[in-house]
């Protein structure tokens, strides 16, 4: 019959073995009370001296009524004119819009067909500069 490899019976090995946990504990024990310490005790750091930053919080509004809606879109459209769209002088009051549509994108149709009364110049996705004068081919 073999041995027993961990076999011991004088209990040598957990001596070293207890007393190394004992270290351990005290320890852990010193390096959480430094930690609490430490915690209760901050220092307060000192100001960065940046200016403070002013924040503009709106109240929430209720949800808006089918009219309310109407409203603001009445409001967000262009103004109709008479003119052809060469004689429409840009950038007066409102600024120029200009969009990029692609037709491989559902999204792009449908986000033109929402918002076309607002698109002062639009650009197809077949619309490709090539010339190194800036010519569109």
């Amino acid at each position: 019959m073999s041995r027993q490899i961990f076999y011991d019976p004088e209990r040598k090995r957990w001596k070293r073995l207890r007393r190394l946990l004992d270290l351990t504990a005290v320890a852990s024990t010193f390096l959480l009370v430094a930690f609490f310490l430490g915690v209760i005790h901050r220092e307060q750091l000192p100001d960065l001296l940046l200016p403070q930053q002013k924040r503009n919080y709106k109240a929430v509004k209720g949800r808006q009524t089918a009219e309310s809606r109407r409203a603001a879109l009445r409001a967000a459209r262009r103004r109709t004119t008479n003119r052809a769209a060469s004689e429409v002088p840009l950038n007066t009051g409102e600024g120029l819009r200009a969009t990029f549509y692609t037709d491989d994108n559902p999204a792009s149709y449908s986000s033109l067909k929402q918002h076309i009364h607002q698109i002062d110049m639009l650009f197809p996705v077949w619309l490709n500069v090539n010339d190194a004068t800036g010519n569109l081919l």
